[in-house]
């Protein structure tokens, strides 16, 4: 059994992965998940509510203090640990996603036989992709108290985009305090050569059935995927922010992160 736990902030690249990761376990014959298992999201959404048409298969969870929490934004189903039967759950959940930082307490909620994959992306790039998304209908819906359907009009709001600005730096700090813990995927390097980093990740697993790389590489496709999800998978092309980034936004994410993005090798060029 292959048990996974895939971290990274939201729009980094975690539904490629989440996609890879399914089709490699499922080839396996060892796919599994505790939302369908237990059924416990029937009653919340219609297939039309959905961002993917996969996310009630995806176990999504935060952990708060001895609460684990199985999420679908904006619902939360709550269970102390010493009632949730984690052992069930582990057993159940081949695949444990979380958009909440790195952090030990997963490691001990989910067992060290369960190994981490934490996807990184340029985070200009996660910024503008996390602000359109909050303008899909399917969000809105979810969210009526969000009141902002166009993206220029939510970008324009003060502070708003320093705010998610800071919130991806200290999700990337996070990360560097545990990275020795986790296998690191680019989201530039999966979309340039997908193969090698299907590789990397089938060897982190220590996968070593023989496994389909063909098929992955066309159920992954950003074609197949933009078919499947359309409002989850958007343009998949670089420097998108570029178009929605006003002087005051460049300015705030060169203060608050610029050398996070440094550091990261995402501006080796100057490219702003």
């Amino acid at each position: 059994m292959v048990n996974v736990g895939l971290c990274g902030f939201r729009k980094s690249g975690n539904y490629l992965n989440f996609r890879i990761l399914k089709a490699i376990m499922s080839q396996l014959g060892i796919w599994s998940s505790y939302n369908l298992y237990s059924n416990c999201w029937s009653s919340f959404f219609q297939p039309q509510d959905l961002a993917f048409p996969e996310e009630l298969e995806a176990d999504e969870v935060l952990i708060d203090g001895s609460n684990v929490i199985l999420y679908k934004g904006p619902h939360r189903l709550r269970y102390e640990s010493n009632q949730f039967n984690l052992n069930l759950f582990n057993r159940k959940s081949s695949l444990v996603w979380t958009h909440q930082a790195a952090m030990k307490e997963h490691f001990d909620f989910f067992g060290p036989e369960r190994k981490w994959i934490y996807v990184i992306r340029d985070g200009r790039e996660v910024i503008n992709s996390f602000m359109h998304f909050l303008v899909t209908p399917v969000l809105l819906k979810r969210h009526p108290e969000y009141k902002i359907n166009d993206v220029k009009e939510l970008y324009a709001i003060p502070g708003y985009v320093e705010k998610h600005i800071k919130w991806w730096k200290e999700d990337i700090d996070a990360f560097n305090k545990l990275q020795n813990q986790y296998l690191l995927i680019r989201y530039e390097d999966i979309t340039s050569d997908k193969s090698k980093q299907i590789i990397r990740i089938l060897d982190f697993l220590g996968v070593s059935t023989e496994i389909d790389l063909d098929a992955i590489l066309v159920e992954t496709s950003f074609d197949e995927m933009k078919k499947d999800a359309p409002i989850h998978v958007r343009k998949g092309h670089k420097y998108d922010w570029k178009n929605y980034f006003s002087d005051d936004h460049i300015n705030s994410f060169k203060e608050i992160a610029g050398e996070t993005l440094i550091d990261l090798g995402y501006e080796k060029n100057n490219d702003w």
